[in-house]
C-alpha cells in the first residue's frame, strides 16, 4: 500500500513537472511574440518615414522638372504634382497598415501563447490531483483485500 501511494505522489509530481515545462515554454514563446510586436511596430513607424521622406524627394524634383520645362502653372502640371502626392500618401499609409497587421498577429500570437500556459498548469494541476486520487483508490482498495474483516470504516 505505501509503494502504491509512493508511486501515485512521484508520478504526480512528474505530471506537475512536465504541466510546469510546459507553461514555462508558452509563456517564454508569449514573451517573444510581443517583443516582435514592439519591434513590428517600430520597424513600421520608420519604414513610413522613410516612404515620406522619399515622397517629398521625388515632389520636389517632380516640381523642379515641370519648372524646368515651362509647364509650371498649367494645369495637367498641377494634377500630375497632385496625383503624386495623393499616390506618395496612399503608399505611407499601406506601408503603415501592412506592419500593423503584422505586428497584430503577434500580439494574437503572445495571447494565444499566455492561455497555452494557463491551460498547461490547469491541466497539469487536474492531472497530477487524478494521479493521487486514483493511487489511493488503489491503495485502499488494496488494504482492504489484504484486510477483508478488518476495515476501518464501512459505507452503507
Amino acid at each position: 500500500m505505501f509503494f502504491q501511494m509512493l508511486a501515485s505522489f512521484v508520478q504526480s509530481v512528474g505530471q506537475m513537472t512536465q504541466a510546469n515545462a510546459a507553461a514555462t515554454s508558452a509563456n517564454y514563446n508569449a514573451r517573444i511574440a510581443s517583443y516582435n510586436a514592439t519591434v513590428t511596430t517600430q520597424e513600421g513607424q520608420i519604414a513610413e518615414q522613410q516612404v515620406r521622406q522619399q515622397t517629398e524627394i521625388n515632389q520636389g524634383n517632380l516640381r523642379a522638372n515641370i519648372g524646368a520645362s515651362g509647364l509650371a502653372g498649367s494645369g495637367s502640371a498641377m494634377d500630375v504634382v497632385s496625383e503624386s502626392a495623393y499616390n506618395a500618401e496612399m503608399s505611407a499609409l499601406n506601408t503603415r497598415y501592412n506592419y500593423k497587421t503584422k505586428a497584430t498577429g503577434y500580439q494574437m500570437e503572445s495571447q494565444l501563447d499566455t492561455q497555452k500556459a494557463n491551460s498547461a498548469r490547469t491541466g497539469g494541476t487536474f492531472a497530477a490531483a487524478g494521479i493521487l486520487l486514483a493511487g489511493s483508490g488503489k491503495a485502499y482498495q488494496q488494504y482492504s483485500s489484504d484486510n477483508s474483516g478488518n476495515q476501518p470504516f464501512k459505507f452503507g
